[in-house]
């Protein structure tokens, strides 16, 4: 059987066998990295997440586990979630400073009183040269930060919660 080749500038001769199996072979390598590229866009991007869509992580569609209220006068309430080694979450709404007390107590972890914050969060719809309080709840597998934007009214209340 004659084996066809193709001959190089310099003389040497490629066999066709071998330049289509590199061919074959980069081809195999691109396709298998888009897909790494399009799975991880698809977990590590921020997704809606509080309507119980498809964007949301299962953990946060359990009825069971009840982060919190939302107060009745919540308003352009926003989130996103990821969904990479773990879950969490990133909320921010509106609400009437009355009812601050009353959303804090409803927490599912006893996160404290809200104090004068030494940072701000890292998400959300900030508001220019905002005054923020802070509270927190963490352990190993699991965590809450509340930031509320004490500036104007109503106030701003920024949620991230994370759960291994």
């Amino acid at each position: 059987m004659e084996q066809h080749a193709h001959k190089t500038s310099n003389g040497s001769v490629i066999p066709i066998v071998l330049l289509v199996s590199v061919l074959v072979c980069a081809a195999i390598i691109l396709i298998g990295l888009l897909a790494l590229n399009a799975y991880t866009d698809s977990v590590t991007k921020p997704q809606p997440c509080i309507d119980g869509g498809p964007g949301s992580p299962a953990i946060f569609q359990n009825a069971d586990l009840q982060l919190f209220v939302f107060p009745k006068s919540a308003s352009h309430i926003e989130s996103s979630c990821y969904t990479w080694q773990g879950a969490s979450i990133d909320i921010w709404f509106d609400m009437d400073p009355s009812e601050m007390d009353k959303f804090v107590s409803s927490t599912l972890w006893d996160v404290g009183r809200l104090t004068a914050a030494n940072t701000s969060p890292s998400f959300g719809n900030q508001r220019p040269n905002a005054t923020y309080l802070y509270t927190n709840y963490t352990s190993a597998q699991e965590g809450m930060e509340i930031w509320v934007d004490i500036s104007a009214i109503p106030v701003r209340v920024f949620i991230y919660v994370y759960l291994d």
